[in-house]
């Protein structure tokens, strides 16, 4: 465990079309290969049975879809498996002789859209979070740390996957190809176990459960389709002032219909459920454990409202305009007092977050882990509440008749993060400058648990395949030095400063556009926000924007650079003032891209920076 001192000031849409998902059968090579052809062909009609079968009579729910059988991989008896031997994985990798702690366990404590600054170890001083703080004071607390790939999947993703999945990926479900954090530390003999309210990376196919032993989904949030009832939901706002009016969010207020009390919400739900594993860890003397917690909140809908407690807290006068699930557009649609209001309803659902996540915190005190326990709490990215003219993340044309979707300047009130780390036993806090990224929770939480040594890491899945009860072992190997990430244990136990020499935010660079290439590349005190090159279509929004220099305009690419110590709102563009700092991090992004061996179609729209 590393040395502690002092902390010092610890304040420190509608409902969407669903595309037609395909059923994937998963056909072992070896199996494919050394079948005879008439069982190839029996394989074939099984396939196009079922395609004629959803074609004809698909499934309440179910989207119209085809039937893939694809013949995997072979298995190479020389990859490093050793078959005979495959509770181990590859040779190389004895999960019972690891150097990790026999006991050790870990907690990740994950909220969408936290704002770091409305967080009061980080210095706000407007919402309140006790829980947040305290915690915070006994923890490493990381002052510079960045969110990745943008926004809540593929975060997630570069989480479980330990890559910066903006480099290859999307908004999409997760690969088969993929090895994940659970699979890994399952292979490490140790139980994992996910519980999360959030929808998107369960429903519809997007497997972010893959590898874990245990999950529960908490249903109802957002566009969760889970209840159907009343039809005549009451906004508490204009239409107008919400993302695509009633529609977008009638599907929320029905799931939310039923509440009677604060223990009704998403958070508490969750963070209840995961309070009582806990203690049923305890009772069966679980000794090492990967818990995963994952809660929307504070991500909008802000349902914080239905709270006669949270309410009186931050002034919340149901008397008036409500914009508790705003448009992704300039915030010229509000008024002074709108915007005002919406941060109160921000704030209250940030200090119900903190209140819940602190029962997890003070259970695993009560219960007699924290000698053994980390803790790690963080987030996907930000929002903007009216800063720089803007409300939401980007820009959504659910008024203008275009539909189009535009990203915009990651700033700080979306690319900063918090992160928060607590080692086992830990009870003074500590400050870090050190930048980091959403990947690096990967590797940092093998080497919490000792994975890190081996030079590949790897083992077997058992995959369901063709019919129930029909299962296929599947090998699958990670060498830990194509992670993207870095572990963050040197940190903490002050063996380095620094593991980047920049941190980069991004929307997927796979889109070959500007209008979907937006990142911001810093080195901790300047700060570049960059489009990448390629086609811009012309801009026919009708949204009004700000009239400030650095408000967001759309349609707007052009390149900005900031100095985060002397203006940390950036309201200064001094990327003409100081164009090669601006080009020294542009030349760092392209060779980080490079020692990734990044595709070339879509690296060749990075490589150029016009100022």
């Amino acid at each position: 465990m590393g040395r502690h001192r002092n902390a010092g000031d610890r304040r420190i849409k509608p409902r969407s079309w669903r595309a037609p998902q395909p059923t994937l059968c998963v056909l072992p090579s070896k199996l494919w290969v050394d079948s005879p052809p008439r069982r190839r062909l029996g394989f074939g009609l099984f396939a196009l049975l079922n395609c004629v079968r959803r074609l004809s009579a698909p499934s309440a729910g179910e989207s119209v879809a085809s039937v893939l059988l694809v013949p995997c991989a072979p298995f190479d008896p020389s990859d490093g498996f050793d078959r005979s031997q495959s509770s181990q994985g590859p040779k190389g990798f004895n999960h019972s002789d690891h150097p990790g702690d026999k006991r050790m366990k870990v907690i990740l404590l994950m909220s969408d859209t936290v704002r770091w600054d409305y967080l009061g170890f980080y210095g706000g001083n407007f919402a309140k979070t006790p829980n947040f703080d305290k915690f915070a004071a006994q923890s490493h607390v990381f002052d510079k740390a960045y969110m990745a790939s943008f926004p809540t999947v593929p975060n997630r993703r570069d989480i479980f996957t330990g890559k910066a999945c903006y480099t290859y990926a999307g908004w999409q479900p997760l690969d088969a190809y993929e090895v994940t954090l659970a699979q890994v530390l399952g292979q490490g003999g140790i139980k994992t176990q996910l519980f999360s309210d959030t929808p998107h990376t369960i429903k519809d196919g997007y497997n972010f459960t893959r590898g874990f032993h245990g999950w529960e989904w908490i249903r109802g949030q957002e566009t969760d389709e889970w209840k159907n009832m009343p039809d005549d939901v009451k906004l508490p706002c204009a239409p107008e002032k919400c993302r695509y009016g009633l529609e977008g969010v009638k599907q929320h207020l029905q799931n939310i219909n039923w509440w009677k009390n604060e223990e009704d919400t998403f958070v508490a739900r969750t963070s209840k459920a995961a309070c009582a594993w806990l203690e049923e860890a305890k009772k069966n003397n679980v000794e090492k454990f990967f818990l995963y917690v994952d809660t929307f909140d504070p991500h909008e809908p802000w349902d914080v409202l239905l709270l006669d407690e949270y309410r009186k807290m931050y002034g919340i006068d149901l008397n008036k305009e409500l914009p508790f699930y705003p448009r992704y557009a300039p915030a010229t649609y509000l008024s002074a007092a709108d915007i005002d209001m919406m941060r109160r309803i921000y704030a209250a659902e940030v200090s119900l977050t903190d209140k819940w996540y602190g029962k997890i915190i003070d259970k695993v005190k009560q219960l007699g882990m924290d000698d053994d326990t980390y803790i790690i709490y963080t987030t996907d990215h930000g929002f903007f509440l009216g800063e720089h003219c803007f409300t939401g993340k980007s820009y959504i044309d659910d008024v203008g008749g275009g539909g189009g979707i535009q990203q915009v300047p990651f700033f700080e009130e979306v690319a900063h993060i918090p992160l928060v780390i607590h080692e086992p036993g830990q009870t003074e806090g500590e400050r870090h400058k050190a930048l980091t990224v959403s990947q690096d929770l990967f590797p940092t939480i093998l080497q919490m648990f000792g994975l890190m040594e081996a030079d590949a890491l790897g083992g077997f899945s058992m995959v369901q395949m063709m019919q129930c009860g029909f299962l296929s072992k599947e090998a699958w190997k990670l060498d830990p030095k194509t992670l993207h990430g870095k572990s963050l244990l040197p940190i903490i136990n002050f063996e380095e400063d620094q593991v980047h020499e920049i941190a980069v935010s991004s929307y997927s660079i796979t889109h070959k556009t500007p209008v979907q290439g937006r990142c911001q590349i810093t080195d901790g005190r300047y700060k570049l926000i960059y489009c990448g090159d390629g086609d811009i279509p012309p801009c026919t929004y009708k949204d009004k924007c700000g009239d400030h220099p650095t408000d967001i305009k759309l349609g707007d690419f052009s390149p900005m650079l900031f100095d985060l110590d002397e203006d940390p709102k950036e309201l200064k563009n001094i990327i003409k003032d100081k164009p090669k700092i601006a080009k020294e991090l542009h030349a760092k992004y392209v060779a980080q891209l490079e020692s990734w061996k990044v595709n070339e179609e879509y690296l060749k729209y990075r490589r150029r920076l016009d100022i």
